[in-house]
């Protein structure tokens, strides 16, 4: 309403009356989030949520399907696990499990719709991983950008079937795709892991030749055997079992 020279005063919002204009059967414009522990809602011999069942994760072709029991009502509810990112161009996930702590987000309040995933939080279950050689303190502290996976392998894969792999035991696979090669020091560089291989291995078996043409060869001079030149050329990449052979 305005007063006097173009002046205007406002009355204080009425969250009643707001409630009341938008308000009408079946519509919550709120946007609900709840915390929740991945199970499929059965329950142990204690009357504790099972949290060892593992059917409450499934893995398909249109994503990952999480069972989750909603706190503190218990609610059960069957989430879409978003991931970090998901799609054709990009996928990125972490491994979900029974009994992990979850956030959900419920669009529009309505249990009837479908309640996405959308991250996993650390919990007296599932706590931050911690280095041992550093009095167990988190690896993670909040100075860097860290990418950490305890009991399982990271796995970088595209499509062309380049793939990374780092795993459990401290071995790490670099698997080119196709006619692809592994370069080191850039994408002109001329240093390659299996043409490096293949060198090494040809100068192992050439000094192998002459060290036996020396001892068993009735050589009993002082002079030193000749090692012969070793081949050189770009190996051929045969990706077996998740190991790279070179012939």
């Amino acid at each position: 309403m305005r007063r006097g020279f173009g002046t205007t005063r406002r009355s204080a919002i009425d969250p009643s009356r707001m409630a009341e204009a938008f308000s009408r059967p079946g519509i919550d414009p709120r946007l609900w989030v709840a915390h929740g522990t991945v199970s499929t809602g059965e329950m142990d011999a204690e009357g504790s949520i099972d949290v060892n069942d593992p059917l409450a994760v499934h893995v398909g072709p249109m994503g990952v399907d999480v069972d989750v029991v909603l706190h503190p009502a218990n609610i059960p509810v069957t989430c879409k696990y978003a991931g970090i990112q998901g799609g054709t161009s990009c996928t990125i996930f972490a491994p979900i499990h029974p009994g992990d702590l979850v956030l959900v987000v419920l669009p529009g309040g309505d249990l009837a719709g479908t309640p996405v995933i959308v991250a996993i939080l650390n919990s007296a279950s599932a706590k931050m991983l911690t280095d041992p050689d550093d009095g167990r303190k988190p690896f993670f502290q909040n100075d860097r950008l860290s990418v950490f996976a305890e009991n399982v392998p990271i796995d970088i894969r595209t499509r062309g079937g380049a793939r990374a792999l780092l795993q459990q035991d401290g071995n790490v696979i670099v698997i080119p795709g196709g006619s692809g090669i592994v370069k080191l020091g850039g994408d002109d560089a001329s240093l390659q892991p299996a043409a490096l291989a293949t060198t090494l291995k040809a100068h192992l078996d050439a000094l192998k030749t002459a060290f036996d043409s020396h001892v068993h060869g009735g050589v009993t001079s002082g002079t030193s055997p000749t090692l012969p030149p070793a081949p050189f050329f770009p190996p051929t990449p045969d990706v077996e079992a998740d190991k790279v052979k070179v012939k």
